[in-house]
C-alpha cells in the first residue's frame, strides 16, 4: 500500500482537466504536522471525475475549501462527479469535502458502500460575529460542504460522524439558494 505525504504547501494530487478521471483503491494521502496553507488532498480544479473505494485521506489542515477534497468548475463548465465508497476513510482533515458548479445539475457527490467521513473540522475557531456579510463559508460544512449547484447522496452503510463546524452543517451543509443556482441533499 502507497502514500502520498505533503511536507510542504501544495496540493497532493491535481486534475486539471475536466474529462480527466482518478481513481484511489487503496493507499494513504496525508501531511506531515504543521504543514498549513490552501492545500487539498486532491484538487479538481476544472472539473472532472474522482471515485474512491478505498484508503484513507486524514490529516490534511487547507485553510480554505475542501481540505481533502476540494472541486469546482469555474472556468470550465466541465461535469464534477465525484463518489466515495467502498471502504474510503477521510478522517481528521479542515472540512473535507467542498465543491462548486458554475452550471445547474452539473456536480454530484455519492457518498454510499461503507465510507467513513469522520472527526473533519470546519473553521478554526467557533464563530462569534454574527454580523451580516461577516460569516466566513470555511467555517461551514466539517465532512461536506456543497455550494453552488451541486447534488449530494449518501446512500448505503457510509457513515459521517464526529464532524464539527464552526458556524454551520457539522455533517453536510448544502448552500441551497444562491443568486439562483440550487444545490440539493437525498439520503438514502
Amino acid at each position: 500500500v502507497g502514500a502520498i505525504k505533503a511536507t510542504k504547501k501544495g496540493d497532493l494530487v491535481v486534475v486539471d482537466n475536466g474529462a480527466s478521471v482518478l481513481n484511489i483503491e487503496g493507499g494513504h494521502l496525508f501531511c506531515d504536522k504543521g504543514v498549513t496553507g490552501d492545500i487539498h488532498a486532491v484538487n479538481l480544479n476544472k472539473g472532472g471525475s474522482f471515485h474512491m473505494s478505498g484508503g484513507f485521506i486524514t490529516g490534511v489542515s487547507a485553510e480554505g475549501h475542501g481540505a481533502a477534497i476540494s472541486a469546482n468548475n469555474k472556468d470550465t463548465n466541465a461535469p464534477i462527479d465525484i463518489v466515495i465508497d467502498g471502504t474510503a476513510v477521510i478522517a481528521g482533515n479542515n472540512t473535507a469535502i467542498w465543491m462548486s458548479s458554475e452550471t445547474s445539475g452539473n456536480a454530484a457527490l455519492t457518498i454510499g458502500g461503507n465510507a467513513v467521513i469522520a472527526g473533519n473540522v470546519a473553521g478554526k475557531s467557533p464563530l462569534t460575529d454574527l454580523t451580516k456579510g461577516t460569516i466566513a463559508t470555511t467555517m461551514n460544512g466539517g465532512a461536506v460542504y456543497a455550494s453552488k449547484n451541486c447534488n449530494v447522496t449518501v446512500t448505503g452503510s457510509a457513515v459521517i460522524s464526529g464532524n464539527t463546524a464552526n458556524a454551520d452543517g457539522g455533517g453536510i451543509y448544502v448552500e441551497g439558494h444562491k443568486k439562483g443556482t440550487l444545490s440539493t441533499n437525498t439520503l438514502t
